[in-house]
């Protein structure tokens, strides 16, 4: 299957804030764990399929782990294909398997070290409060551009990494 223009594009920054991060701390540990979390729809998961008037929450996540000096050597075709595999793997049985998982351990994750998508030019994430209370790094939200099969990306990052964006980076958009 075909890495999606959505998982290459959420490769490509967040590939980029952590190389950025990596030139920001003399300190910096390359083994250091990353989690990265796609929030995902269940709506169209679960059997029998949520009335179009359900009223509420039905999302889960996936998070992919790895060490941030694997992904600076291996690059954003790495993170495109583990955010692939994620999505592809996103079933009836995953979706269920959070939820009961969920239901007898609730948590928030709250490492600070983890990068977030949440929205989807699939997904109206505004008609809902997902109540995400934790601390992470970073977020970034996906929805709809105002041109069709256009999106408009939100970034949520610290001041410094913004700076330390690196020309390669942002080159890519510049075209």
């Amino acid at each position: 299957m075909v890495i999606s223009s959505l998982q290459a594009i959420l490769a490509h920054i967040w590939t980029a804030v952590v190389r950025s991060r990596s030139c920001l701390n003399d300190n910096y540990d390359e083994s250091q764990e990353l989690a990265v979390a796609l929030l995902m729809n269940n709506r169209t998961k679960v059997i029998p399929p949520l009335p179009e008037t359900f009223f509420g929450n039905a999302v889960s996540w996936r998070i992919v782990t790895l060490k941030e000096g694997e992904l600076i050597k291996r690059g954003l075709g790495f993170l495109a294909w583990l955010l692939k595999d994620v999505v592809n793997s996103h079933n009836f049985e995953n979706s269920r398997s959070f939820v009961e998982s969920y239901m007898k351990d609730p948590f928030i994750y709250s490492d600070g070290n983890m990068l977030i998508a949440r929205g989807s030019h699939r997904f109206n994430m505004y008609g809902n409060d997902f109540g995400q209370t934790g601390k992470f790094y970073g977020k970034t939200t996906v929805n709809p551009g105002p041109v069709e099969g256009s999106i408009d990306i939100d970034i949520c990052l610290p001041m410094e990494v913004f700076k330390a964006m690196d020309a390669h980076f942002m080159e890519a958009f510049s075209r």
